[in-house]
């Protein structure tokens, strides 16, 4: 108990901190409490919120009772311990009291104490010391509560957002950034000060009584002044609030922008639009500061108000005393009159800036109040596999904490065991949880209607608004039956037929939402276990909308959905996490060991095999040390050091490995070259997931169709023909007989995948196993990849520090450099402004000093017989004018000359960050760089110049009290004491100050990992969903890097605690010196020196405490400009312009190319990439660039816009030498079309003509030529296409209403181009965002365009129409296509093949093919098994130039 009391259990702490040697890490920290963590809070806080964060609470009210039921016990302890340390300090006011009465009433020459007055000298003593062992208790108390708070609600809100439907409302990251770091922040200071605003009331009752006893009547003068100012405090609180929520709102906004360009920043530096962004968000960062600049003038009133009123009470108390009443004032009566004052000065001090704070926390519980309550996914129809209810069932029967997390079924498992926490109800319940029963289909949808919308769950029968998956005794009517009707499943349906009970109930059909206009309507879908379904359409036509109707994802509108057994998923865009590839793939599996048995080894090793991987894997351990793994080689944020192609096989792997019942796989074909993805389909999807229910969505018919079970094609937001593939070849008239035939005579040849015995797909049993025992061809070389482990268009795989990518955020040591200060006081204006409100802060201590001397003046002059309201009363009046008119100025001009730096120091952060290279971006976190343009940012907004100007104030204070205990008769022996005091504070200042500021800047530190573990969730939300234990697993991850940044926080108050308590000690020694003294000398002491001995004596370490506290607050709140000061100094790209060196007006006028001798290599590998490549373009001509991934052709393109530095060898075009010219002259004049299709958030126009440089025709103009418009024509009313990607990036979400869109669509092509677009671009599918960028590109009319797999993932047919457009409207300029489809570019005039960085080839298509077996193009094409076709298609392409050259 005593180590509580006096703090001592953290000295071992501080010695960590301040141990000169070494940073201060988390491991260094002792562990959170259980009770403090955030897996017992957040478990405790769902099980007292039921499904109530499901509901939408009628303002923040109930959210703080579920806090408070959280907290209670706890939370009471500290309102106790918060009583009695208010109540302490008024034992030291009444000891001082008696004193000076006793002074006043006493013998001069023999003063004779009595019982009382000792125990009043004791009490000068005792009073502060039990006010600091009081103030430590509750302190601690309070803050452990707030992080218990601040835990469950980030807990919370994490949760939500891995069940909510971000189609269903406009959800963005930047918003929900903003509610795990900023609203949750406000919530856990509101929570530590709430007590505050109760204790103040009792506290003021005993101030009232107080007065009235020492002083009377008077005291009604102050409480005259009070009441005058009311008024201003609940109307100028009242506008706060308002303009507080308004800050909020501009904020996210604000940070919403800069996510966004943070995401697309390689597009931005692409196109050259660095410029217009910038723009973007300095206007929404004018608009943030406009309306904080609102809220900061109304700040001056109030806290000029609220510093200055306790002195206007204590002014109007002694004026009425004396000129009114004709009262004396004696030193009893006068300073223990001010003292009382003193807590009134503190409740009315503390409770504006508590009232601000809990302001602040109901508008962020107000936000997160409409955040929970939004509409979640509906995934109940999701079974939950055997071998994952095993699991539950185990993680239950070691707790009884009711699971609070899960989806699907397993909600419905949590719910159930809330009323019954009994082992046999958990038995019994887990039991449930099955595989789907023998015959019954995997995947089943009846008269299913689908729309990207409001996802709230569907009314129906059962409650929860689909069929459940697990109930054997449903029946579907037989008129469904016969429009499934599936060959492969009549036996088993006949089998269940028999089975099934004559009472069945009707299938349940959806009755909510039929106000949306379905994106998916009337589906009709049934597939056995073990089937290879390919579905097959036009780019929006709704495939991707299927798929996201099987996971969840999309509205179920009308109709049952069922999907049986576990679930594996490749999105269309894949998603990679920022972990090393092997992480990436086992994901989650066997963590502690990543291969625990030799059986696990070997499904890891066919797995990578399958997909292709093990080339890469070998040339990433060149170079590194021995050991070392390829696997082990870390992905950059969202993937940005892969290339799509091994992105895409990643993503597969992570499927193929999981061991899943349903595989669900969104195009996985389109982003590898044709011989991966033959080897793919054939290795992967046909052979190692034989056994398993494969939906196969793909452009790739010819690849694909012979070896499919069942054929599914989708167009205009329907099913329009399925069966078996070779019934509907035969069909006449037939959608998919349609399609072969617009694919050549080649189409359908048996010689497209001549796969082995075995590994032919079919119906298999769900308990099959997932890999045959024959061995892995790992020399396969269609599987051969020759890698250079690099991403084309990003950084090397490798690294360094041993194949990691992302480094720890950097920390400073030690303290502040004067550098820091130096960055903020230029960011003011200069040393000039600074010297203002410096001077104006100083005026404050000084000002109050002079008070003081003039009251103790006119207190003696009273003494000595002159009239009260003598000159002494109008001087006093004077200084305390001045001390008003002081704070009204410093507030004034700190405020102003704040928000300059504020505003200075993010736009030359935004301007550095931007204009950083993209290597730099490759290494570093979103998450990491959203913090300091979130928490760093906000510091520097409020905090960073307050605390700097409290510092300068309160370092007088002590210097003041020294000065005036100093210049009292007899009183210069307490120097004595003071001197041993501040040695004493020094050196515990010195212990505070080490571990502080490295406790701080851990604090910061640990926090950007929690913020990047939060977007990247968001950013692969589809993924972590459709797999089972995913979501589990993640939510583990959030708790450990919740407790992190608790456990920071929390000891970073126990040490201002630790400090606190010593300095208070101090204090209490000091004043029961003081009183010792004046015992000693009584009778050479005035009763007012000596009440101002006291008053000062006491408050000298109250001083020291103060300007320690100041000083370290203000390093601490200048960490966040010593960060945003890092990003100010980041490396930059070459100029954007050379005003020495531009190039020609018209500049490329023909599009001519030379390269010589270029070579290109990353920043961290010393092997290059492109090696001495010499060629040259003539103008007008078109190139196709082919070759294996990780051959280079990427990194052509990047070279060629200078993303990539040449390290040796130069670029010409038009004669121009691209590397004397600015960047933004050479990328502006370059179209490009990237192979990551980045769009922003805003209307189609803003997206392909951000600054207003071409007219409405020209823009709907470029949206026909890339067979967009009807694309756009036939979205949902919301303007929403079919389809998604990853995450945000892939949620649809409703821009417009619903009935007017759809007419405001189909009307004018004004109206086509003001569809807006969300986040990411994530309500179009990844074709459509690709068709999009190429009408940008188109758009700019350049003589030059480079597209790296531009048509990657649309439809075979739009994809020629798009080749036609090329061909006709490009002649013209010239053409350099990176591709995987070999059909795409073997029309044009050569064909670039690159081998290892080098070119293998260069020459026209139909030469190369010509060569036969000696040419590298001529093995490709051969090993699409579309030889045929591609060789007429490229003889028809020379005849025609031929004819051109003789026309």
């Amino acid at each position: 108990m005593y180590q509580i009391l006096l703090f001592w259990w953290f000295t071992p702490i501080m010695d960590v901190g301040a141990n000169k040697d070494k940073q201060v890490e988390v491991e260094d920290l002792p562990p959170l409490m259980w009770r403090d963590s955030a897996a017992f809070n957040s478990g405790e806080f769902v099980r007292i919120m039921g499904r109530a964060e499901d509901k939408d609470f009628s303002g923040p009210r109930r959210l703080w009772f579920k806090l408070w039921r959280l907290t209670a016990p706890w939370f009471i302890a500290s309102g106790v311990a918060q009583l009695f340390a208010f109540f302490t300090p008024y034992i030291q006011i009444v000891s001082v009291n008696i004193v000076l009465s006793w002074l006043e009433h006493s013998n001069s020459d023999h003063p004779s104490p009595n019982f009382v007055v000792k125990l009043a000298f004791g009490g000068l003593f005792f009073g502060p010391f039990l006010s600091a062992c009081s103030s430590v208790v509750q302190n601690q108390l309070n803050q452990r509560v707030a992080i218990r708070a601040r835990a469950a609600l980030q807990q919370l809100i994490y949760r939500k957002a891995l069940r909510m439907d971000l189609n269903a409302q406009d959800s963005k990251i930047g918003e929900i950034v903003n509610l795990m770091s900023v609203d949750t922040n406000n919530v856990l200071y509101a929570v530590s000060q709430i007590h505050l605003v109760w204790v103040v009331f009792p506290q003021f009752a005993v101030a009232v009584f107080g007065l009235n006893f020492v002083i009377g009547k008077a005291w009604l003068a102050a409480l005259v002044v009070m009441v005058a100012v009311l008024p201003v405090y609940v109307l100028g609180f009242g506008r706060f609030q308002r303009l507080q929520v308004e800050v909020l709102k501009k904020k996210d906004a604000r940070m919403d922008i800069i996510s966004e360009v943070l995401h697309g920043v390689r597009i931005i530096k692409i196109c050259a639009m660095e410029n217009g962004f910038l723009g973007k968000v300095a206007e929404a960062r004018a608009e943030e500061l406009s309306v904080l600049r609102r809220l900061l003038n109304l700040l001056v009133v109030l806290i000029t108000v609220m510093f200055t009123t306790p002195s206007l009470m204590i002014l109007a108390t002694f004026v009425t005393q004396t000129a009114l009443l004709g009262r004396r004032l004696n030193a009893s009566t006068g300073f223990t009159t001010m003292s009382l004052m003193e807590q009134f000065r503190a409740s009315l001090t503390i409770l504006p800036w508590v009232g601000q704070q809990l302001f602040m926390a109901l508008a962020s519980l107000k936000r997160m109040n409409s955040y929970l309550s939004r509409s979640e996914v509906d995934r109940k129809h999701r079974a939950l596999p055997e071998a994952v209810a095993e699991r539950l069932n185990a993680a239950l029967q070691a707790t009884a904490t009711a699971p609070y997390f899960g989806w699907g079924a397993t909600d419905d498992l949590a719910e159930d065991l809330e009323g019954d926490p009994t082992s046999e109800n958990r038995l019994s319940t887990v039991a449930k949880l099955r595989r789907s029963p023998r015959g019954e289909p995997a995947i089943r949808i009846i008269n299913g209607s689908f729309s990207w919308g409001n996802s709230s769950p569907a009314a129906a029968p059962n409650g929860d608004g689909v069929k459940d998956a697990n109930a054997r005794g449903a029946e579907n009517p037989a008129a469904d039956e016969e429009a499934l009707r599936n060959p492969l499943l009549d036996a088993a349906e006949k089998e269940e037929e028999e089975e099934k009970s004559d009472g069945g109930e009707d299938a349940e059909t959806s009755t909510s939402s039929q106000d949306l206009a379905p994106v998916l309507s009337d589906v009709q879908l049934q597939v056995l276990p073990g089937q290879l379904v390919c579905v097959y359409g036009v780019t929006g036509g709704g495939k991707s909308s299927l798929l996201a109707a099987l996971l969840g994802e999309i509205t179920r509108t009308a109709g049952t959905v069922e999907v049986h057994g576990s679930c594996a998923f490749t999105p269309q865009k894949a998603w990679s996490q920022n972990a090393t590839i092997r992480e990436n793939i086992l994901f989650g599996y066997h963590e502690a060991e990543p291969y625990p048995t030799a059986e696990e080894a070997s499904k890891y090793a066919q797995v990578i095999e399958a997909c292709a991987l093990v080339k890469d894997f070998e040339e990433l351990t060149r170079g590194k040390p021995p050991g070392f793994q390829g696997d082990q080689t870390e992905i950059g944020e969202k993937g940005i050091t892969l290339s799509g192609g091994q992105q895409q096989r990643v993503a597969l792997a992570r499927a193929a490995y999981a061991d899943a019942d349903v595989y669900l796989l969104d195009d996985p074909l389109s982003a590898v070259d044709a011989h991966v993805a033959k080897h793919l389909f054939e290795k992967c999807i046909c052979k190692l997931l034989r056994s398993k229910t494969r939906v196969l969505v793909t452009h790739q018919v010819a690849l694909t169709e012979k070896q499919a079970d069942w054929v599914v094609v989708v167009a205009d937001g329907g099913i329009v023909e399925q069966g078996p593939p070779a019934e509907l070849k035969l069909k006449e008239g037939g959608a998919f007989r349609e399609m072969l035939a617009s694919l050549g005579p080649g189409a359908s040849s048996e010689e497209h995948l001549p796969l082995s015995p075995g590994g032919r797909s079919g119906p298999r049993t769900p308990t099959s196993p997932l890999y045959d025992d024959e061995p892995s061809d790992g020399s396969d070389e269609d599987g051969g990849q020759a890698a250079t482990g690099t991403k084309e268009g990003g950084r090397p795989l490798s690294s360094a520090a041993e194949g990691a990518l992302v480094e720890d955020e950097e920390r400073q040591r030690g303290a502040l450099k004067w550098e820091v200060f130096e960055i903020y006081i230029r960011a003011c204006g200069g040393y000039g402004s600074i010297a203002w409100v410096t001077l104006l802060a100083i005026g404050t201590p000084v000002i109050g000093l002079v008070s003081y001397l003039l009251l103790t003046q006119w207190i003696n002059d009273m003494d000595q017989g002159e009239n009260p309201d003598g000159s002494g009363m109008w001087w006093y009046i004077g200084a305390t004018a001045c001390y008003i008119l002081n704070f009204a100025l410093r507030f004034t001009f700190q405020f102003r000359t704040s928000l300059r730096a504020s505003r200075v120091l993010h736009g030359a952060m935004m301007e550095r960050v931007l204009r950083a290279p993209t290597g730099w971006f490759d290494k570093t976190p979103v998450g990491r760089i959203l913090n300091r343009f979130s928490s760093d940012i906000q510091a520097i907004d409020r905090q960073a110049m307050g605390n700097m100007m409290t510092f300068i104030s309160c370092v007088f204070m002590p210097l003041v009290a020294a000065f005036t205990i100093g210049s009292l008769p007899g009183f210069y022996y307490l120097y004595i004491v003071l001197f041993f005091v501040l040695v004493s504070a020094l050196n515990t200042a010195w212990r505070y100050l080490r571990s502080a500021r490295e406790l701080k800047r851990l604090d910061s530190t640990v926090k950007s990992p929690l913020y990047a573990h939060f977007n990247e969730s968001l950013n692969g939300l589809t993924t972590l969903r459709a797999f089972d234990t995913a979501a589990e697993r993640f939510l583990l991850q959030n708790m450990a890097k919740i407790d992190n940044a608790n456990m920071a926080e929390l000891y970073l108050w126990a040490a201002q605690r630790w400090m606190a308590f010593r300095l208070n000690c101090l204090s209490a020694l000091v004043s029961g010196m003081t009183g010792l003294f004046i015992y000693l000398t009584a009778g050479s002491v005035s009763p007012a020196g000596a009440g101002l001995a006291l008053s000062f004596c006491s408050q000298f370490t109250s001083y020291m405490m103060a300007a320690i506290s100041a000083e370290a607050t203000m390093e601490m709140g200048f960490n966040s400009v010593e960060r945003v000061g890092e990003y100010c100094e980041l490396p930059q790209e070459a100029p954007p312009r050379i005003p020495e060196n531009p190039p020609p007006p018209d500049w490329p006028s023909a599009g001519q190319i030379q390269v010589q001798g270029l070579t290109v290599r990353y920043d961290s590998s010393p092997r290059p990439v492109l090696r001495n490549l010499t060629f040259d373009v003539p103008a007008r001509t078109s190139i196709g660039v082919v070759g294996r991934t990780g051959a280079g052709k990427s990194t052509l393109s990047l070279a060629l816009l200078r993303i990539l530095e040449p390290v040796a060898g130069r670029v010409l075009i038009d004669q121009v030498d691209i590397g004397k010219i600015g960047l933004d002259d050479l990328r502006s004049a370059v179209a490009v079309v990237p192979q990551d299709p980045i769009l922003f958030t805003g209307t189609v126009r803003f997206n392909l003509d951000p600054f207003d440089m071409f007219s409405d025709a020209e823009i709907y103009a470029a949206l026909r030529r890339v067979q967009l418009e009807d694309i756009l024509r036939r979205s949902n009313p919301e303007g929403e296409a079919q389809g998604g990607g990853e995450g945000p990036e892939g949620a649809m979400k409703s821009s417009e209403d619903q009935a007017p869109a759809v007419e405001r669509a189909s009307n004018t092509p004004q109206d086509l181009l003001s569809i807006t677009l969300t986040e990411g671009g994530g309500n179009l599918s990844v074709g459509e965002r690709q068709l999009l960028c190429l009408a940008r590109a188109l758009l700019r009319s350049s003589k030059l365009l480079v597209m790296d797999e531009a048509t990657a993932n649309v439809d075979p047919e739009t994809d020629a129409k798009i080749q036609q457009v090329i061909r006709q409207e490009l002649s013209n300029a010239t053409v350099i296509t990176v591709a995987h489809r070999l059909g795409t570019i073997v029309f044009y005039d050569k064909i670039m093949v690159l081998k290892a960085g080098e070119i293998a080839e260069y020459d026209s298509p139909i030469e190369l093919l010509r060569q036969g077996e000696e040419s590298e193009f001529y093995h490709m094409c051969r090993k699409t098994g579309d030889m045929e076709s591609l060789r007429a298609e490229a003889e028809a392409a020379e005849q025609l130039r031929l004819e051109r050259r003789r026309g």
